[in-house]
């Protein structure tokens, strides 16, 4: 315990020390936005000199990684240069007040040099696009058109003026959709409505690279999937169990006559006897649905696949005869249960299917 609180007393002391003390640590960056924290808040002192000497030195150390990055011929190492870059010039410009006047120059040489180098970026990922493209017009390679779009997306992260590159970044995400056509039937003509309606929903999976249509007349699809339904199973079986009871009631007086002629009137009893059939009913369903399918292009890797969902609904009731005061109380007040309503219990079994559906395609 003792050792955690001196971690956390350590970090708290870290955090409010001074920019001087920082600076002293070589933690330039935390020197910096701590001493034009405190020059924002008017507080001056030695902060200025802290914060132009925590610059120079984030600039040393910037030239040298920059050098690294672009000497590597990576175009990610680029990037990391690039945006590097624009996070030392956003420095500068919140606290260029306060910053000498011999950064200026350094500050528009970086200025000049990001524009060179984003025109370089944005040429690097638009020819690694254009060539993905290239495979997609020669080949139809879907994939390859997926690829170029990432490409185009990178370069207009450096060139977000450019409408040529989202004209581009549309071709390609167009070019690598998969198009994917669900259809359902059902082997009872009943049900087709309820799963029409139910399925329907399928089309909300579009999105990205994937276009899902249900029942639609598409010319050209990647993937067609049918889910064939079969014939519902309804089940209705009934058991019953006897209960016998018997229970000594009090029926009314009758008079003792005691030995020396005294007469009483005293409670008489009676056994009384009835019985109770238990009666209960299963309704059980079952459903099954399979999916085929049918691979269009080299880009469905979708796969045949079975289903199925069951549902058991159960009553209870209770025939009454013989003598009702030998029977408990529960099993008089019970009312007559009735079975789930059939329609309700089968929109519940479509949906079912159609969320195993969901689960197993996307």
């Amino acid at each position: 315990m003792k050792k955690y609180l001196l971690i956390a007393l350590a970090g708290m002391l870290f955090a409010c020390a001074s920019p001087e003390k920082k600076f002293e640590k070589g933690n330039y960056q935390s020197a910096f936005n701590g001493a034009l924290k405190e020059l924002t808040k008017g507080k001056r002192g030695k902060n200025k000199d802290i914060l132009n000497r925590s610059f120079r030195e984030i600039l040393k150390q910037h030239n040298s990684q920059y050098a690294l990055d672009m000497r590597s011929g990576q175009v990610r190492d680029w990037a990391s240069a690039f945006n590097d870059r624009n996070n030392i010039i956003e420095d500068y410009i919140k606290a260029k007040r306060w910053l000498s006047d011999d950064f200026d120059r350094q500050i528009e040489i970086y200025e000049e040099e990001q524009i060179v180098l984003a025109q370089d970026i944005t040429g690097y990922y638009e020819d690694m696009a254009d060539n993905s493209m290239e495979l997609f017009f020669s080949r139809g390679d879907k994939i390859a058109a997926q690829e170029a779009f990432a490409h185009y997306q990178n370069a207009i992260q450096f060139d977000d003026d450019n409408d040529t590159l989202v004209v581009k970044l549309n071709q390609a995400l167009e070019a690598g959709t998969i198009h994917i056509l669900f259809e359902a039937d059902s082997w009872d003509f009943r049900y087709e409505y309820e799963i029409d309606r139910t399925f329907k929903d399928v089309e909300r999976k579009s999105g990205g690279f994937l276009q899902v249509y249900f029942e639609e007349n598409i010319p050209s699809v990647d993937c067609r999937i049918e889910i064939d339904f079969n014939s519902l199973d309804i089940d209705v079986g009934k058991s019953t169990e006897v209960k016998e009871f018997s229970k000594r009631i009090k029926d009314g007086t009758e008079t003792v006559i005691d030995t020396s002629g005294k007469r009483t009137e005293v409670d008489k009893y009676i056994t009384v006897t009835g019985s109770v059939v238990i009666v209960t009913e299963i309704k059980k369903y079952d459903w099954e649905a399979r999916s085929r399918v049918n691979q269009m292009s080299e880009f469905c890797d979708f796969r045949t696949r079975s289903f199925n969902t069951a549902f058991i609904d159960e009553i209870e009731y209770y025939d009454l005869s013989g003598d009702q005061r030998a029977i408990p109380f529960e099993y008089k007040t019970t009312s007559q249960e009735k079975f789930i309503d059939e329609d309700n219990v089968v929109g519940d079994l479509i949906d079912d299917i159609y969320h195993q559906v969901i689960r197993v395609y996307f």
